[in-house]
């Protein structure tokens, strides 16, 4: 539809509403609507669009605590501010189950509970954590954990391996909330990242993806940490350190390629790639070939490392894009 605008003043245009609109959203002689700029389009947004909160009612399996908790992961991902389980007929076990789901994410409280529902609430404020500072704050917590995860291993310090592996849970919270925002940004005319295009929201949801799948990477290689009956020889854990710092280096270079939208950065991390996996190829070959023999969950700590090279190079093309 269209609607002509019409000078009614000085410095003051005005447009017609249609009437249809106005009745079904219940809008009358002095109601008051938000009008929000969303990249150079005026939106409209009624009291009653104000006022409501996103609510979803989930009927809670009987035999499967997994299927509740991925449902409940469901609603949180998708943006609804209050999410109730139904948990008529369950037992006593399953309603704990149910009662700790707020562990798994971050801004969840239980708000109101009876022996038949579960009624979660989110409280966090959307604009407390923007995609921005999510993206700094996984990345400093993923650099930590693959350097302290290689570090572990050369050391075969079992306490810090399980140190690193408590904290990918973090990561995974994390992970979460900015899926949750993402799905707010892209679904509601009134949810507002200042200054940012959908498709770099993309950029920067593609980014932090892959640094949680590094952080998984280093929950991997702690893990195989504690597998290690022996530290490596000393001339192997030289060669697995020079080509961490080359890794870590790289994550570095792409995490500043990606803040400051540096194009060449980003270009030579992706040249770096090869290069790191060149490395870890020769450095498998010389241990195959029994000039070394060690530990075989080392040569699965090697796969781990050869992933992450490539998850840096897939944070750098996203920078190229981000630069478009």
């Amino acid at each position: 539809m269209k609607r002509k605008v019409q000078k009614s003043g000085p410095s003051t245009f005005t447009i017609s509403l249609p009437k249809e609109w106005c009745a079904a959203n219940h809008i009358e002689k002095h109601s008051e609507l938000d009008v929000l700029e969303y990249n150079g389009v005026l939106v409209l947004i009624p009291p009653k669009y104000k006022k409501k909160r996103d609510e979803i009612v989930i009927n809670a399996d009987k035999t499967s605590s997994e299927l509740n908790l991925r449902r409940f992961l469901a609603a949180y991902i998708s943006g609804f501010d209050i999410i109730k389980m139904n948990t008529e007929g369950l037992d006593y076990s399953m309603k704990e189950k149910i009662r700790r789901f707020p562990q798994n994410v971050i801004g969840v409280e239980i708000i109101e509970e009876d022996a038949s529902s579960v009624v979660f609430q989110d409280l966090l404020d959307f604009h407390s954590l923007s995609l921005d500072r999510a993206f700094h704050r996984v990345f400093k917590l993923v650099f930590n954990m693959e350097k302290e995860a290689i570090l572990s291993m050369l050391q075969g310090n079992k306490n810090l391996a399980r140190e690193i592996i408590s904290r990918d849970k973090e990561i995974d919270r994390l992970y979460l909330l900015v899926r949750r925002n993402l799905s707010k940004i892209i679904t509601r005319w009134d949810v507002e990242e200042e200054n940012q295009r959908n498709r770099d929201v993309l950029n920067i949801f593609s980014a932090i993806k892959s640094l949680e799948r590094i952080g998984d990477h280093a929950e991997k290689i702690a893990r195989n940490v504690l597998n290690i009956e022996n530290v490596p020889k000393k001339n192997i854990s030289l060669l697995i350190d020079r080509v961490n710092e080359k890794i870590l280096h790289n994550l570095q270079l792409s995490f500043r390629s990606f803040q400051e939208i540096d194009i060449n950065s980003a270009q030579r991390v992706l040249e770096s790639e090869e290069g790191i996996r060149q490395s870890i190829s020769q450095l498998k070959d010389r241990m195959r070939k029994g000039e070394e023999s060690e530990d075989p969950y080392i040569y699965t700590i090697l796969d781990s490392l050869e992933r992450i090279a490539v998850l840096i190079s897939d944070i750098g093309e996203a920078a190229i894009d981000r630069a478009v």
